[in-house]
């Protein structure tokens, strides 16, 4: 009695321990998830600080040097308000013509772009997005790329005051389109202006064109057919700006040169563009934000995966006792199983032997013999056969039982068969 009282003690305290380590290793795995979610916390609320307190690297300010949608009267917010007060979109756009869509819904407008804001690869893609359908209009009193590249080129000329402007069509020759391109004046004039023009265009490209727009003997404008697109030229910018535009009819210019549709505003060409996504994401000092941001990921996904902390203690072997019970337990059920096996097969024997000695045939079922062995009138084999058939379905829990009762009704089955030969 005291030694398995002792043994049970044993147990006891075993068991306490290891429920000690498991709870202490817990705690510690705890103790180091909570650090590092604190550490990834503090990581992440600075990353999120600096990328909401640190400017994009090229983002356009208000009123910047050289944007042109300003209250200054050189520039155009002018138009730029009357466009949101009437409802309809006015897009400032600082995008490089060569990243342009290849459709825009409205008219694309540059007014007095800097000397040299487009380069030679600018003002290809900005006739390359012309010809795919789009609407260009380019109001400039001085010499550039665009102007060479369509064949014209601007002249000084006396200072004259305008106040009419005719449309004049030029033929069909410089027309491609089996339908007529569109006046750029819907009237055919525009009168009541209040402008002064010190410049005309001349070139090869208008004679081509089929529009120009003329005051007196000089041209001032002209709408040339580039691919599916169009492209107005005009050469007098203070119609569009804050200075001129609310003079006389000098809105009926821009009015009609635009559409009155949509308005993407042109302020890449005076040298505001946006620039590469990198330096624009990651410039000012943003970059260590993100970095930090990145490595705070990158830490939890490690400790998330390898566990960082104090290494947990290897669990500690199960107690002998259950384990030999285990096994005990498994041996048993296999030879209860294998018994069972052993015991179908001697009562398919059984049936077979009994069916050939009662004149049935290999397959008859326990039925027929049941049967059979009544009609027999052998109270011996009856009786044998009774016993056996008590015992059968234990046959794996009792094997004794059922291994006695098989030989006794196999010895009366071979003692009637003799004594009936």
């Amino acid at each position: 009695m005291g030694d398995k009282r002792r043994m049970h003690g044993q147990r006891v305290a075993q068991r306490e321990r290891q429920v000690r380590s498991e709870g202490a290793a817990r705690k510690a795995a705890r103790s180091a998830s909570l650090s590092w979610w604190l550490a990834a916390a503090l990581v992440g609320v600075y990353a999120a600080t600096a990328v909401v307190v640190l400017p994009l690297s090229s983002a356009p300010q208000a009123g910047p040097a050289g944007m042109s949608t300003v209250s200054t009267p050189e520039g155009s917010l002018a138009v730029n308000r009357l466009w949101q007060r009437l409802g309809r979109p006015f897009h400032a756009s600082t995008t490089p013509p060569e990243a342009l869509p290849a459709r825009l819904e409205g008219v694309w407008v540059a007014v007095a772009p800097q000397p040299g804001a487009y380069r030679a690869q600018d003002v290809r893609a900005l006739l390359s997005f012309a010809a795919r359908g789009n609407h260009v209009v380019w109001v400039t009193d001085q010499m550039d790329g665009v102007l060479r590249a369509l064949g014209l080129r601007l002249t000084a000329c006396p200072a004259q005051r305008v106040t009419t402007v005719r449309a004049v069509a030029a033929g069909m020759a410089g027309n491609p389109s089996p339908h007529p391109v569109p006046s750029p004046i819907p009237g055919g004039t525009w009168r009541h202006l209040v402008l002064t023009a010190n410049v005309q265009l001349q070139g090869p490209a208008i004679a081509a064109a089929p529009w120009r727009e003329v005051a007196g003997h000089a041209v001032l404008g002209v709408r040339i057919r580039r691919g599916k697109g169009l492209i107005d030229v005009w050469t007098i910018p203070s119609a569009w700006e804050n200075r001129a535009v609310g003079s006389g009819d000098n809105l009926r210019v821009v009015w009609d040169l635009t559409g009155h549709g949509p308005v993407w505003w042109d302020e890449y060409g005076h040298g505001i563009a946006t620039a590469h996504p990198w330096p624009l994401v990651f410039g000012n000092g943003r970059a260590w934000a993100f970095a930090a941001w990145f490595i705070a990921a990158l830490a939890y996904v490690f400790y998330a995966v390898h566990r960082f902390g104090r290494p947990r203690p290897a669990p500690e072997e199960m107690p002998r006792q259950a384990s030999e019970f285990l096994a005990a337990l498994a041996r048993h059920l296999e030879a209860r199983q294998l018994r069972s096996y052993q015991t179908e097969l001697v009562q398919a024997a059984v049936r077979r032997r009994m069916a050939a000695k009662l004149g049935l045939t290999a397959r008859a079922d326990w039925a027929a013999v049941a049967t059979a062995v009544a009609q027999a009138g052998d109270e011996a084999l009856s009786a044998a056969f009774a016993v056996w058939q008590g015992v059968r379905a234990d046959g794996a829990d009792r094997p004794r039982r059922f291994r006695a009762a098989t030989r006794r009704l196999l010895s009366v089955l071979e003692g009637g068969d003799r004594s009936r030969a």
